[in-house]
């Protein structure tokens, strides 16, 4: 069937314009191209059969060249025709130019015009004449213009047009960002929407004095509202307005009319089968298909008269979204829509651009509420699945929303009171983590309607309640029946519940009463208590009745929680702070060594594990993994840089090796214990040595040579500020580690000690005046004030912990405050702790002469024991990378 349209432009009050009639070809006359009927088919005669006067349907004759139109030369073509729609007998006369002619257009011939002379006779036996001409101008031999037009204007609705594709289909879930243009203001809206769990989200921003953005997030599980000020963070809950973008009212069952609804996932963007296909467009250089439709639920035009022109992605363009999960290759999504309603005699036109547009599963962050509530309306918890899990789940973001739902459905809540919720796989076990929430306040369930009661349809009245948040929690926890809505009389005290909706009952007039009406219709959720609900969860868990199907390696798998635990600190975040214990590992992301944990410790922050592992007096802790998804601390004996081949990857649990190497200052390509007595031979790392030295009995291990491509370790006892300089040798393939006494130390910047002086040193560097006040034996160091601009050491009895009063600003000056002090200070001094020049020169000359007695001294002793056994210690230590 082939359907001819008919514009007509008129314009009227409160209605669009350019209305549009539907014909249909089998009974409506095309004179002048004819109407070709094919195996009972009707079509318009092709051009070629157009233009050669319909040669099928009556006799061609060549007439001659001898006429002129408009001074054109032209031959001249008759054909005899009977046209039987019409019971019409005409001769049809076309007129070509000649070939002779000088065509602009370099085409043989073109027409020129075109006349229907006859008689037509009615059915009541009269006889009429017509005759019609037809003037060709601007001929081309090809359409130069784009297919569209073919199409009915934009903004026209044919009522009546045959349908020849369906409307697109959306997901129950999408997410995009909306762009809404009136007149010359642009206002953007971030949209969430889900049906699959009755959730939504809006973020945009309100104006009419309130400035700043905020995000409304609707659970219609239990009807309540959550408005959180992106600014401030503070949040307001509330009924879900009657007013919202997603809600609608009506009839949901015979016995419950007037209740608030979510809208469908299509009906949210209007759609539904009034839209008729016109055709394609291009949009913001996009090939879009175009459905119309004429409406009259447009809201924020008081359901008016509208029309709705709905751009959807052409099915030969596809978007590639950068905000899925999944493959992202989809056509059927929305582009723009353009809405036009008149007002009075003028016509109004606002425009929604889409963008972003992304049918998935929106994450569970998304609809994140905890701003709403504070820490004692709160409990993280974590639920395990041990298995094999040798493959790990591609979509994580996937199996963690299917967990989430169904541990609310377990618990008995809504899904939006599990936040924060986490999904993990290892090669060995599972578990989810998650937050759980309280309910909201029992008042923001149900709409209140100042000045109105129900009266006599009560089921049950409660004396001397004046609070409406305490009426609604006792509406809400009712037993005996389903309580639907309850007045509140201040001057009577009461607090009346019943069964029914005003919508129901008449409600009457009392201006000292307050009628609240239930937000959601039907049995709504039995909304549990955080307690009631963990209570419960806990119970599933126990009885082994919480389980989920997974796709593992495209086939289904049932996993069984087996153990569930509330002492998990949830953050999710790798928070360090500066503290002095961190500082003393090396952080590997993402890794853990399973089954050698020492000592676990449950919700804890990453500081205080590392405090533990550091001061822990049980054992010697050498690492310790830390989760940030639940807060859990494991220490461990082992020295996984040892055995590395022992570490796994696990995600958001980070292993932390103890790096012994922090407590040294490394002297790159330098040795200065060539001839230590102590060496150990296969030593794997730097780390391995430095742990070695730290822990060497049999002397005050205070540095060490490590060549790592021999693997050998080299401690000694004197630090490389004792070590004559012809000592220090070169060499690129070994590395000297001296103690780093400065980091026995915090330091205060632009601050000095004045006037608690002991003892005053010129001349040293940073490091050398730190190991002066540790290895100071005459008063008990407990800091030193080092300038940079004079390189004075300033060593001092007080602190800034015992002597906060005595620091002073210095612009060159920092305060080095010891971190332990020593547990007896030694005997005072009787020294001023300064020496005087001639001090200082008869020191130096003591030294000398000690000098050149230990040196001799050592001569002889070494040619007298030069034959003899070498008391030199070599040790041997193996790195088994194969266990």
């Amino acid at each position: 069937m082939t359907i001819h349209f008919l514009l007509m432009k008129q314009k009227h009050q409160d209605s669009p314009d350019n209305h549009c009639v539907v014909k249909n070809l089998t009974t409506y006359n095309n004179f002048l191209f004819g109407d070709v009927v094919t195996n009972g088919s009707h079509h318009v005669a092709n051009t070629n059969s157009v233009l050669h006067f319909l040669t099928s349907n009556g006799q061609q004759q060549y007439i001659g060249n001898q006429t002129t139109i408009e001074g054109i030369p032209v031959d001249h073509w008759r054909s005899c025709m009977y046209m039987a729609s019409m019971n019409a007998n005409y001769t049809l006369d076309y007129y070509f130019t000649t070939r002779t002619d000088n065509d602009p257009l370099a085409y043989p011939q073109i027409p020129i015009r075109a006349e229907a002379k006859g008689l037509r006779r009615l059915s009541n036996g009269t006889n009429i004449q017509f005759n019609h001409i037809y003037e060709f101008y601007d001929y081309r031999p090809a359409v130069t213009e784009d297919a569209t037009i073919f199409l009915t204007p934009k903004g026209v609705v044919c009522p009546g047009r045959k349908k020849t594709r369906p409307l697109p289909k959306l997901q129950k879930f999408y997410s995009y960002r909306e762009e809404a243009i009136t007149g010359n203001v642009a206002t953007l809206y971030d949209i969430w929407y889900t049906t699959a769990q009755n959730l939504s989200r809006l973020d945009f921003r309100p104006g009419q004095g309130n400035t700043n953005p905020v995000t409304q997030i609707h659970d219609y599980n239990t009807g309540v509202a959550y408005v959180i000020d992106k600014v401030f963070g503070n949040c307001t809950t509330m009924p879900i307005p009657t007013s919202s973008f997603d809600a609608k009212t009506g009839l949901k069952t015979v016995a419950d009319p007037g209740v608030l609804m979510m809208r469908s996932g299509a009906s949210f963007l209007y759609l539904d089968d009034t839209y008729t296909y016109e055709g394609q467009r291009p949009v913001r250089g996009i090939w879009c298909d175009v459905f119309i439709s004429n409406r009259t639920d447009y809201a924020p035009i008081g359901n008016k008269p509208s029309r709705f022109e709905f751009y959807f992605l052409s099915h030969a363009w596809y978007q590639i979204n950068n905000i899925g999960y999944t493959d992202q290759v989809d056509t059927d999504i929305p582009i723009q829509l353009d809405i036009i309603w008149m007002r009075g005699f003028d016509e109004q036109h606002v425009t929604y651009n889409f963008y972003n547009f992304n049918q998935e599963q929106p994450a569970d962050d998304v609809f994140d509420i905890s701003p709403c509530y504070s820490d004692p309306e709160t409990m993280s918890f974590r639920i395990d699945f041990p298995g094999s899990y040798s493959s790990m789940l591609a979509f994580q973001t996937f199996y963690r929303s299917v967990v989430s739902s169904g541990v609310a459905q377990y618990a008995g809540i809504s899904p939006l009171r599990i936040q924060k919720s986490k999904f993990r796989f290892s090669y060995n076990d599972a578990y989810f983590i998650g937050v759980m929430l309280e309910r909201a306040p029992p008042v923001s369930e149900y709409r209140a309607f100042q000045g109105k009661y129900m009266g006599t349809n009560m089921d049950a009245i409660f004396n001397g309640v004046t609070d409406a948040n305490e009426c609604a929690n006792r509406c809400r926890e009712s037993q005996n029946f389903t309580c639907n809505g309850f007045d509140i009389c201040q001057t009577k005290s009461t607090c009346m519940l019943s069964r029914y909706r005003w919508e129901n009952k008449p409600i009457g007039t009392n201006p000292n009463c307050v009628h609240y009406s239930r937000v959601i219709g039907g049995l709504p959720m039995n909304q549990k208590s955080l307690a009631d609900a963990w209570v419960q969860l806990k119970n599933k868990v126990l009885r082994g009745e919480l389980q989920f199907e997974i796709q593992m390696n495209g086939q289904p798998q049932t996993i069984t929680a087996t153990s569930i635990n509330s002492n998990v600190l949830v953050s999710g975040n790798r928070q360090l702070s500066s503290s002095q214990y961190i500082a003393q590992f090396t952080s590997y992301r993402n890794q853990f060594v399973p089954q050698h944990d020492s000592l676990t410790i449950t919700g804890t922050s990453v500081d205080d594990c590392a405090q533990a592992c550091v001061e822990g007096a049980i054992f010697v802790c050498n690492s310790f993994e830390y989760s940030f998804d639940t807060g859990s601390c494991a220490l461990s004996k082992l020295q996984p840089d040892v055995k590395r081949n022992l570490i796994q990857p696990r995600s958001q649990t980070d292993l932390y090796i103890r790096d012994y190497t922090n407590q040294f200052s490394k002297t790159s390509g330098q040795t200065a214990l060539s001839s230590a007595n102590v060496i150990y031979q296969s030593i794997g790392n730097a780390n391995q040595c430095a742990k070695l030295c730290k822990n060497y009995n049999e002397f005050e291990c205070k540095s060490f040579d490590y060549c790592a491509y021999i693997g050998l370790c080299y401690l000694g006892r004197r630090h490389i500020l004792d070590v004559p300089v012809s000592s220090i040798k070169s060499n690129p393939m070994c590395n000297h580690y001296s103690r780093n006494y400065v980091a026995d130390f915090s330091r205060t910047p632009n601050r000095v000690i004045r006037q608690q002086d002991n003892r005053i040193v010129q001349g040293v560097s940073v490091q050398q005046c730190a190991k002066l006040c540790v290895e100071e034996q005459g008063f008990s160091c407990a800091s030193f004030d080092f300038c940079g601009n004079t390189t004075a050491c300033r060593l001092s009895t007080a602190s800034l912990t015992n002597d906060k009063n005595t620091a002073v600003a210095s612009a060159f000056c920092s305060v080095y405050s010891r971190r332990a002090l020593p547990s007896t200070p030694p005997q005072q001094s009787n020294s001023s702790g300064v020496y005087s020049g001639g001090q200082m020169a008869g020191l130096a000359l003591g030294m000398i002469i000690l000098g050149i007695m230990l040196t001799g001294g050592f001569i002889y002793f070494y040619f007298k024991r030069r034959e003899a056994d070498t008391d030199m210690k070599v040790a041997f230590t193996r790195n088994d990378y194969s266990s």
